[in-house]
């Protein structure tokens, strides 16, 4: 007796749910504003099926568009000893064609040029970018932000000229990319750091 009444509850159960996914299913045959307006319809579904009721925009998950570098000398390759130190900050814009920066340094005297290169920690590598020099270099002034201003793709140079900003943010992305200063002390360059 117990069996069968066990077994008339799971198909009174089975038949329940039945209807209720062919009501839903129906339901979602429905024009678009018609779904859209019974909002605790649709969270309801949405939290049996274990799934979010926000809109779906259709983009990944944003990657990462902020990026900086600690400058120093040890970091140049080969290390220079010197005073300076400085930080490089890049934001990527919202639609990922412009690249905002501002470095800036202290104890930096007469900086002649800054680019971003290409290259690991410890190795040097080609420039890619160049860097202008504004600001408190422009004046004379040893500290303070030396540059300032916008890469874009048409911007890119040597082995990067002709690809997509993209390609740059991919490889500073994978630890492959730096921002170095020269100065007239060392043309080479006097400070160093690999963008994160």
């Amino acid at each position: 007796m117990k069996r069968t009444y066990l077994l008339v509850v799971l198909i009174v159960i089975g038949l329940v749910t039945s209807a209720f996914a062919a009501g839903t299913a129906s339901m979602s045959d429905q024009s678009a504003p018609q779904r859209g307006t019974d909002s605790s319809l649709s969270d309801q579904s949405s939290a049996q099926r274990g799934t979010s009721s926000m809109p779906s925009t259709g983009m990944k998950s944003a990657a990462k568009s902020d990026f900086s570098a600690q400058l120093s000398g040890t970091s140049e390759v080969p290390s220079v000893t010197t005073d300076a130190s400085g930080q490089a900050t890049f934001r990527l814009s919202e639609d990922g064609k412009s690249l905002n920066y501002t470095i800036t340094a202290s104890n930096l005297d007469n900086p002649t040029a800054a680019h971003i290169h290409i290259g690991e920690a410890g190795e040097s590598g080609p420039p890619v970018a160049p860097v202008a020099i504004t600001g408190a270099a422009e004046r004379g002034k040893p500290s303070g932000v030396i540059a300032e201003g916008t890469i874009t793709e048409k911007d890119l140079i040597g082995p990067m000229k002709g690809k997509s900003l993209q390609d740059l943010v991919n490889e500073i992305q994978a630890g492959n990319a730096y921002v170095n200063i020269h100065s007239s002390s060392y043309p080479e360059g006097e400070l160093r750091g690999q963008l994160k």
